[in-house]
This record gives C-alpha cells, sequence and structure tokens, in this order.
C-alpha cells in the first residue's frame, strides 16, 4: 500500500463508461481511511446516444452538473477491449523487469502495425510461481480517441485502468483477507451486454475475459417465445427458483446460458493455468453489476460451481447500503488513490504528460513561492541600507 505523503492525492473520482449506463464514485483518503463521499449515474442507453464523440459530450456534461469536471479522473477500459497475461520471469540475468516485460508485450502484440499500450504488476510469490508478473495491454487506438474527447472538453483524466484489475482492486479492498485465500475466487460484473470476469486467489489476479453474455441476453433467454422479456425484481436466493418452473428471472435457460459461457472461458485458463491452483475448486463467487440484480442468479451459480456466491458492492455514498452497480467505479477510484492492490494503468501519452505536468505543479507553485518571498526580502533588504545611507 502506498505511503501517505504531503502530496499524496486525497480524492479520485472512477467513471466507469458502460454500454448501457455510466457509473461514478468519489473517494476520498485519509488518515481513518476510503471514504465514499458522493456516488451517481448516467443512463446511456435511455438518453439515445448514438456514437464515441456524443457519449463524451454527454457523460463530460453529467460530470459538469455533478460538479466533477475538475476532479482527477480515472476511467475504464472495458475488458472486451483490453488484455491481460500472468508471466513467471526467470532470474533476470542483467535485465530490467521493464526489459523483460517489454519483449514479452512485443511477443503478445505479434505482427500488428497497431502501437499497443501494456503495464506490469508484480505479483506475490504463489501456485509455483517464483516472479509471477501481471501484464495488461490494448492497442492504443481503443484508448486514444476517448481519451482526447475527455481532455479537450476539459476532464482532469488522471488514468485509464482496466475493468476486471479494477473489480479485482475493489475486492481485495474490501476483502483483505483474500489476500491469504490459496483457492481461486471467481469474480462476475454482468453489464448490459457483456459479463466481466476475473478469477483471483492469494492475492494474485490470474485471469481476466469478457463474456458475449450480459442482463440483455439473460432477459431475452429467460422471456417466453414471442412474449416480453421480463423485468422481475430481486428475490432472495432462497427463495429463487433455479429450475425451468422458478420464478428468478436467470431461472432454467438463461442461467444455463451464463453457465455455459463460463465453464468454456474457465476451461481454457485451467488449461493454461499451474497444476498448483488451475485444478482446485472455487471457494466463492462474487456477483457485482447491474446482472447481480437478477433474482436467483446467485442461487444458480452456487450450484453449478458448488460453492457460495455471494453479491459484492461498494457503498452508495455515506450511510448508504452497498451498490453493485458501482464497484467497478470504485475500484477505478481506489487506483486513483494508488490504493488499488491490481492497478494496471493504460494511459496515452498524452494522458501521462499531462498527469506528470500535475504532479510537478505543487513543485512549481512553492518553488514560486519561495522566489516571491526571497526577492521580497532582497528588496526589503535593499530598501533598508538605502534609508540608511541617506540618513
Amino acid at each position: 500500500m502506498a505511503r501517505m505523503t504531503f502530496f499524496t492525492k486525497r480524492q479520485a473520482l472512477g467513471l466507469d463508461i458502460g454500454q448501457a449506463a455510466a457509473k461514478a464514485v468519489l473517494l476520498e483518503r485519509s488518515a481513518r481511511g476510503v471514504t465514499v463521499l458522493a456516488s451517481a449515474s448516467f443512463d446511456s442507453r435511455g438518453e439515445g446516444i448514438i456514437g464515441e464523440a456524443e457519449l463524451c459530450a454527454e457523460v463530460v456534461a453529467w460530470l459538469g452538473k455533478q460538479g466533477w469536471q475538475k476532479k482527477e479522473v480515472v476511467v475504464g477500459v472495458p475488458q472486451y477491449l483490453a488484455s491481460t497475461q500472468v508471466s513467471d520471469f526467470p532470474p533476470s540475468g542483467g535485465k530490467t523487469l521493464g526489459e523483460m516485460v517489454r519483449f514479452e508485450t512485443q511477443h503478445l502484440a505479434g505482427l500488428s502495425d497497431e502501437s499497443f499500450i501494456y503495464d506490469h504488476r508484480p505479483m506475490p510469490a504463489r501456485f509455483g510461481r517464483q516472479n509471477p508478473v501481471l501484464i495488461g495491454f490494448c492497442r492504443e487506438s481503443v484508448v486514444r480517441e476517448r481519451a482526447d474527447a475527455l481532455l479537450d472538453a476539459g476532464v482532469n483524466v488522471a488514468d485509464f485502468a482496466m475493468t476486471a484489475t479494477a473489480i479485482a482492486g475493489a475486492y481485495f479492498h474490501l476483502h483483505p483477507e483474500a489476500f491469504e485465500s490459496d483457492t481461486p475466487q471467481l469474480l462476475l460484473d454482468l453489464g448490459a451486454e457483456t459479463t466481466t470476469v476475473a478469477v483471483v486467489a492469494g492475492g494474485n489476479v490470474l485471469y481476466t475475459a469478457a463474456l458475449a453474455v450480459g442482463v440483455d441476453r439473460l432477459a431475452a433467454a429467460a422471456a417466453p417465445p414471442g412474449g416480453a422479456v421480463p423485468d422481475a425484481p430481486r428475490q432472495p436466493a432462497a427463495e429463487a427458483g433455479g429450475g425451468p418452473g422458478g420464478r428468478g428471472v436467470p431461472a432454467g435457460v438463461a442461467a444455463s446460458l451464463l453457465e455455459r459461457e463460463l465453464r468454456n472461458a474457465l476451461e481454457t485458463w485451467r488449461s493454461e493455468e499451474r497444476p498448483e491452483i488451475g485444478r482446485k475448486q472455487f471457494s466463492k463467487v462474487i456477483l457485482s453489476g447491474g446482472g447481480a440484480h437478477l433474482a436467483g442468479l446467485d442461487a444458480s451459480l452456487a450450484r453449478a460451481f458448488a460453492c457460495p456466491a455471494e453479491v459484492l458492492g461498494a457503498a452508495d455514498g455515506p450511510g448508504r447500503p452497498p451498490e453493485p452497480r458501482l464497484l467497478t467505479a470504485y475500484g477505478l477510484a481506489l487506483h486513483g488513490l494508488g490504493l488499488s492492490q491490481a492497478g494496471i494503468s493504460l494511459s496515452t501519452q498524452r494522458v501521462r504528460v499531462q498527469r506528470h505536468r500535475r504532479a510537478r505543479f505543487p513543485f512549481l507553485a512553492a518553488a514560486a513561492a519561495l522566489l516571491v518571498i526571497f526577492a521580497g526580502l532582497l528588496e526589503v533588504s535593499a530598501y533598508r541600507s538605502l534609508t540608511e545611507r541617506q540618513a
């Protein structure tokens, strides 16, 4: 965890721009810990927004109404636009970790002519890996368009981070005991059109993915032929039906659809993972996002993976209950405060330059103040000397 200094960031805003809505969480850091100052959401689908430019313009206007346009903002990069890999590097042999990561990233990018943004984060040595490093990367063009639109509109963009690592960072922060677990936990954030997946264990982010199934597809699968898509309220897990006759929205076909997509993705991970952890059963399934409210989903996943399933959210402002839709934005804000244990930065050069300038501004301001004081003292001394000579 980062040390607190005079210039440590005290506030950060996490901005999660999803397919149907934008969510934001403002965090403040103090000696007592982290506090949620405020949160808000913006229904972009309901506004009928089309195109990246229009979306950014509406989000900027929305941030202005909240009074957050000048806050330091960490923006999420959707996981279907980014990738991660865990590499276990050998002893350096004279090479720095950064050089080895750069070589590995170039290999992963292959022969593509596009430029890539990448970052890495060392992880605890666990599960047979001596020097594990989490590498995250994506095409630079993916981030540049949104970064330029937000910066040109005056938004104080501090960084970009992947949504999967933001979810993992939020989970580690809210459940620090997860660092001691030797069994994998499955994190699922269900959005409108996609589901973000992260597998974590012992403080390591072992796997991330994005599934092409979300709340829209689950609700459509649960709808009767020719009928309207159901919009049932969430029921307790014990009451929601998981079979064909159940009352929950994801029951039956929809639950099977999500489980099938998950098992296909997890089978790929297990086939490439080290046996020390890849063969173990999940100890917990964590649900977040708007789809976490679907009735019976937690019970269905608990039966499917033979482990407890629970909904995890971030506090929706001081004194308010946790809200699963805000977990990604909460993790992004933690990243902005330097408190995320899984942070991967995917910023463009322009964002990095502006962040560097802002970081240097307090020192420049202090130097300018000292210069003014020194000049004032010289002027006073010269005035006294001139007065004495005249006398």
